[in-house]
C-alpha cells in the first residue's frame, strides 16, 4: 500500500552558476575607470570658453631694468725700438693703464658744471656722473 499522504518528489536546486571572482573584480575596476573618465570629461567641457562673453582680458606686466655703465678708463701704449742691429731687430711694447680715481672726471655737483659752461653734461661726455643725473635719463644738470 502506498504511503499516506503521498510525499512529493524531492527536487535539488540546480547548482548556481556564479562568475570567477578575477571577472567580477576586473568589470568593477573598469566601470569605476569609465565613470571617472565620464566625469573628468564633462569637468574640462566648459574650460575652453573665455571669460566675459570670450573677449580676452588684458594683462599687466611689470619690468623693472637696471643698467649700470662704467666710465672709460684711459689706456696709454709706448713703444720703445732698441738702438738698431745690423742682424736683429728687437721691439718691446708696453702698455700702461691708468689708475681709474685718474681717469675718471667728473663735477662735484651742478653748480660746479655750470661755472665750466658744461651743464647739461650728457651720459659719456667728460665730467658726466651718475649722481649729476637725478632721473637717470642720461642727461645730469638739466
Amino acid at each position: 500500500m502506498p504511503d499516506w499522504p503521498p510525499q512529493q518528489p524531492r527536487l535539488e536546486p540546480e547548482p548556481r552558476r556564479h562568475t570567477p571572482r578575477p571577472l567580477k573584480i576586473s568589470l568593477a575596476i573598469l566601470g569605476g575607470l569609465a565613470i571617472l573618465f565620464i566625469g573628468v570629461g564633462i569637468g574640462l567641457a566648459g574650460q575652453d570658453e573665455e571669460p566675459d562673453g570670450g573677449e580676452p582680458v588684458p594683462t599687466a606686466t611689470a619690468t623693472a631694468t637696471v643698467t649700470r655703465t662704467t666710465a672709460p678708463t684711459a689706456t696709454a701704449t709706448v713703444t720703445r725700438t732698441a738702438p738698431a742691429v745690423p742682424a736683429a731687430t728687437v721691439t718691446e711694447t708696453v702698455t700702461q693703464t691708468a689708475p681709474e680715481s685718474e681717469a675718471t672726471f667728473f663735477y662735484e655737483n651742478c653748480d660746479e658744471a655750470r661755472a665750466a659752461g658744461a651743464a647739461p653734461v650728457r651720459r659719456g661726455d667728460p665730467g658726466y656722473g651718475p649722481h649729476l643725473d637725478a632721473d637717470n635719463d642720461g642727461v645730469g644738470c638739466e
